[in-house]
């Protein structure tokens, strides 16, 4: 064995004895040359936990130097340079792929300080937020030397879409386990979006509709009656949907104005006659009154989509006319609803939704149905009252509908609506 042999072979003791290459040598002129490190494959990685992942879907790093000495070594590791906000905690591991030159030998780097570090079998290493990965150490006899290595995503958790990139630190150590040189690289890893998370908008998909108070029903228009009456009440809600093509809600501005009385306003108290919002999929947009009567108008468009227009009636606060129709014109001894539809109008002819209440005409009929004390009506999303009468005997009562809960204070008054009441009990159908 020559002196040279036995001297490198004491300085390679020493180093993986110190751990941290805290031994002073002179940097020897390294006998490896041409260190390349490319990326050969840019990979793309499954956004859901559990896909699984391998070489062939990994972002593959080449390796390629020329060494003349059998002791000099190349040392690669990899540190995150960047990821998306939400995939700051996505654990990606450094993978030994394979060689390509029967000089070529790998195996998992101890420490990534020095490349003459005691090795152990090839292995996947973790990086972990910015800090740097174990590695591997790439030696052999002298000769060509082609290594390739992979970045794979952890399968334990689902990562945030977006790009990944790491830096591929390759360090040249001399046969006396002197750093010599590094080379780096920069590699992306891409991770799609879940078809789910989509952000492409489907217009056939999105929808609008109108419903009373804070209502968000998804399924249909209600016909809306408030008290024109300014307040900082919510009298209607329409709720705007938009959706991508998975059918999942994704995110449109939304754009809401109005013509007429009244004001559209966001969950946030912001009003106005037009309002430009950040839609989240599932937008409420809240409609209020001004003070001013009549039949507004709202118009929804998305970037995507004009919706038909939504109406919303505010009326005066007192009914001008009411108008009955007899529902159910024959009832039992028992209580019956919508036996009495009341149309009411205020002054301007809209629509009006305000509190109305059924009683009877007089005294004795209230003996045959009703009461002379009025009974409140419930106001229909079709835009008129629906009031009950409650039968008592048999006979025919006439009843009227009123704007008030007492006549004393009733600023309109119906005309007379008779409904017959009737004690005779279904007997069947007797066939011969």
């Amino acid at each position: 064995m020559s002196t040279k042999t036995t001297f490198k072979r004491i300085a390679l003791v020493a180093v993986a004895a110190l751990g941290l290459g805290v031994l002073s040598v002179a940097p020897s002129n390294a006998a490896t040359s041409g260190l390349t490190v490319t990326v050969s494959k840019a990979g793309s990685q499954g956004n859901t936990a559990g896909t699984v992942a391998d070489t062939s879907t990994a972002s593959i790093i080449s390796i390629d130097a020329l060494t003349t000495a059998d002791n000099d070594t190349i040392s690669v590791t990899m540190i995150r340079k960047s990821a998306p906000s939400t995939g700051s905690a996505v654990r990606a591991h450094f993978a030994f792929v394979d060689t390509g030159t029967v000089s070529t030998a790998v195996a998992s780097l101890v420490s990534s300080v020095s490349g003459m570090l005691v090795a152990t079998t090839p292995d996947s290493k973790t990086a972990v937020t910015t800090e740097q990965s174990a590695g591997y150490i790439v030696s052999g006899s002298a000769g060509y030397k082609t290594a390739r290595f992979g970045i794979l995503f952890d399968t334990n958790t689902a990562p945030a879409a977006g790009s990944y990139v790491y830096t591929i630190v390759a360090q040249v150590y001399s046969g006396l386990g002197a750093y010599v040189s590094q080379t780096t690289a920069d590699l992306t890893v891409t991770v799609a979006a879940l078809a789910s998370a989509s952000t492409t908008i489907a217009p056939g998909s999105s929808t609008a509709f109108i419903n009373s108070g804070t209502t968000t029903n998804t399924l249909a228009d209600s016909s809306v009656a408030v008290v024109a009456t300014a307040a900082t009440t919510t009298h209607a809600t329409i709720n705007v949907i938009t959706k991508n093509a998975n059918g999942n809600e994704a995110p449109e501005s939304v754009t809401a104005t109005l013509t007429g009385p009244g004001l559209v306003c966001t969950d946030a108290g912001t009003c106005g006659k037009s309002l430009t919002i950040a839609g989240d999929g599932s937008t409420a947009i809240g409609i209020r009154a001004d003070g001013t009567a009549g039949t507004a108008s709202i118009v929804i468009k998305t970037t995507t989509v004009t919706f038909p227009a939504k109406t919303v009636t505010f009326f005066a606060s007192a009914a001008k006319t009411i108008t009955v129709a007899v529902n159910k014109p024959v009832i039992g001894v028992a209580s019956a609803t919508d036996v009495i539809r009341a149309t009411a109008l205020d002054a301007d002819g809209n629509v009006w939704g305000g509190a109305a209440y059924i009683y009877a005409s007089t005294a004795a009929d209230a003996l045959i149905a009703g009461s002379v004390t009025p009974v409140a009506c419930t106001f229909n999303t079709l835009g008129f009252h629906a009031c009950p009468v409650a039968g008592t005997a048999a006979g025919t009562a006439n009843f009227k509908v009123i704007d008030a809960a007492t006549v004393a204070l009733a600023t309109a008054t119906s005309a007379s609506a008779a409904v017959r009441v009737t004690t005779a009990s279904y007997k069947g159908v007797t066939c011969f």
